[in-house]
């Protein structure tokens, strides 16, 4: 087994999309939601299309790895850095070159036998550089190498995919239509920034991604590794599966988001299934109701008091005031579910609410958002977020997904933080047959999911049965998004699989775990 990596996530995507912060979790475990699946849809057929990113008429320049100066924190082990550099587009002979920023941390006394790891941050556009620059990071287990890398598009790989006029939306208080129009022209300015600094926007896709991390492996020299990912960084490393089988040991996936098309419909109903499930947990325990009440009741009426009323949530640290109307309620809601640490505040702050203390919503305004990283690397990349989601995904939306865009109700300002609504501005290409493939096979997979994760609820974990029968799917009473290292048990379980893959894991010890809101 080896040194696994712990760490403390992780800064906001694109606004409404949602973050998760505040958990432990496995190397560069960056909690971010995009590219996330949902409801039905992860039972869509695969694509039949020839991948783009793997060309059968155009020979593709091999992947180079070019030592560089460290940047690393002197505090961890051994590391060696690199540039990875790879084709913007592998189905073009013209494509230019573009450098994926990678760390191989070493430990002194790792076995020369030991399996590396490479953990895939969320996003897309999480960087996975941000804690081993700043060394703020735990090494726990026996030592193994472990390899960080920036996906392309994001942190301290070239180019970076941002735009500043992605970050600032309109709140609710603006008619739905010119929320969306704005959307629009910040990514229509953005698109046109970046095609005019070189960029080929058509290069930045979940198949891409996986390309390059399949490219790794061979420069680096392993003949297989552990490949794990939280989030849409579990979509990404199903993909490194599906087309390097051979130089995959074990699939490790933190509250993976599902490899199938989602959309806005998808995210509607996850969203509504999350309240549902946080209500429902609340209601099971006896000391939750005698102290808080009906919270699904209490949530509604402070979100029809907000309609009528919105509160303003003052601004700090030079940031504006924020207007809170009923679906950024719904919304903040939605996004403090990602937090195992804010979970249990939920009930008590959804009855203060319900007896119209607004109050509260400035304390949980400060918790979920962040000011701006020293150094916007560290930040999500917004762009590479939002064209990825449109490639993988823009082009199989649904009449459904239509619906819910023409009109998401109280689910404005979650949906308006998702690219659906511009991907035609993005004018990206889709991936071949307009959705990924479907991954499948023989490997051990461990799987671990939160009981009230929003955004990529436990249900998730029928898809990757499905696709993995030799997988091992955990819940976690009480868990939020990334819950790989929550607790003892979560890692206990964790290190055990990464030390013996093909071992049956043990994973009595969630018995033991106390039901969310049990206890006073």
């Amino acid at each position: 087994m080896g040194h696994r990596v712990c760490r403390q996530p992780a800064r906001s995507s694109r606004v409404g999309v949602g973050v998760g912060v505040g958990v432990r979790a496995v190397i560069v475990s960056l909690i971010l939601t995009s590219a996330c699946g949902g409801g039905s849809d992860t039972t869509a057929g695969p694509a039949t299309s020839t991948l783009r990113s793997v060309p059968t008429t155009v020979a593709s320049p091999p992947a180079k790895l070019v030592p560089r100066t460290c940047d690393t924190a002197a505090n961890l082990p051994p590391t060696t850095c690199y540039w990875l550099e790879v084709p913007e587009r592998r189905d073009r002979p013209d494509a230019r070159t573009i450098k994926l920023w990678v760390a191989v941390l070493t430990p002194a006394v790792t076995p020369a036998t030991a399996t590396p790891l490479i953990f895939l941050s969320g996003g897309p556009g999480g960087a996975a550089s941000t804690d081993f620059v700043s060394g703020k990071v735990t090494l726990v287990g026996e030592p193994v190498p472990i390899v960080v890398l920036d996906q392309r598009g994001s942190g301290r790989s070239e180019p970076r995919l941002d735009c500043r006029e992605l970050s600032p939306a309109l709140d609710s208080t603006h008619p739905w239509k010119e929320r969306v129009d704005h959307a629009k022209a910040a990514a229509t300015t953005c698109r046109q920034a970046l095609e005019q600094s070189g960029v080929d926007l058509n290069g930045y896709d979940t198949i891409e991604n996986a390309a390059d991390i399949v490219a790794l492996r061979k420069a680096l020299g392993y003949s297989s590794w552990d490949v794990g990912g939280v989030s849409y960084g579990g979509r990404v490393a199903r993909e490194v599966y599906r087309q390097d089988p051979d130089g995959v040991r074990s699939l490790i996936l933190d509250s993976s988001v599902t490899t199938a098309p989602m959309g806005p419909a998808s995210v509607a109903r996850r969203a509504d299934d999350a309240i549902s499930r946080l209500v429902g947990a609340c209601s099971a325990q006896p000391v939750c109701v005698a102290a808080h009440g009906d919270i699904g009741a209490e949530l509604r009426g402070a979100a029809a008091s907000l309609d009528v009323q919105p509160h303003i949530v003052p601004g700090t640290a030079g940031a504006k005031p924020t207007t809170l109307a009923g679906d950024e309620l719904y919304n903040g809601t939605f996004q403090a579910m990602y937090r195992t640490d804010i979970i249990p505040l939920l009930p008590a702050a959804a009855a203060a609410l319900g007896k119209g203390d607004f109050s509260i919503l400035d304390i949980l305004a400060g918790q979920l958002n962040s000011a701006p990283s020293a150094d916007p690397r560290d930040d999500s990349a917004v762009a590479t977020f939002s064209v990825m989601v449109c490639a993988d995904e823009g082009s199989a939306l649904t009449e459904a997904d239509r619906t819910v865009l023409a009109d998401p109700g109280k689910w404005s300002t979650l949906i308006a933080g998702w690219p659906y609504i511009d991907c035609d501005e993005w004018g990206v290409d889709p991936v071949p047959g307009g959705r990924l493939e479907q991954p499948s096979g023989e490997l051990p997979v461990l799987a671990t999911s939160g009981q009230l994760d929003p955004i990529a609820p436990p249900s998730f974990g029928d898809e990757i049965r499905n696709q993995f029968p030799k997988s091992t799917t955990v819940v976690y009473p009480g868990g939020g998004h990334g819950v790989l290292f929550m607790n003892e048990c979560a890692t206990k379980i964790a290190l055990a699989f990464y030390a013996a893959p093909a071992a049956a894991v043990d994973s009595a010890c969630v018995s033991t775990i106390p039901a969310p809101f049990s206890t006073p």
